[in-house]
């Protein structure tokens, strides 16, 4: 996770939770998930072509090009 990521979080966390405790309410938590970068071809671990070709055909968003 890249530290710009997580000040950010940080930041979004701190500033809900004043806002919520100065009213003298339950603080809620709220999480982040924050994905890794990573490629889909570092994921598969494979060298087989028409498979990454397959795997990456199926999870294309849109529904014309699957």
């Amino acid at each position: 996770m890249s530290e710009s990521a997580n000040n950010t979080g940080d930041n979004v966390f701190n500033s809900l939770s004043k806002s919520n405790s100065s009213k003298n309410q339950k603080v809620k938590k709220m999480h982040l998930l924050i994905p890794k970068k990573s490629s889909l071809r570092k994921r598969l671990k494979t060298n087989d072509e028409n498979f990454y070709d397959f795997i990456k055909g199926l999870l294309d968003l849109d529904p014309n090009k699957r």
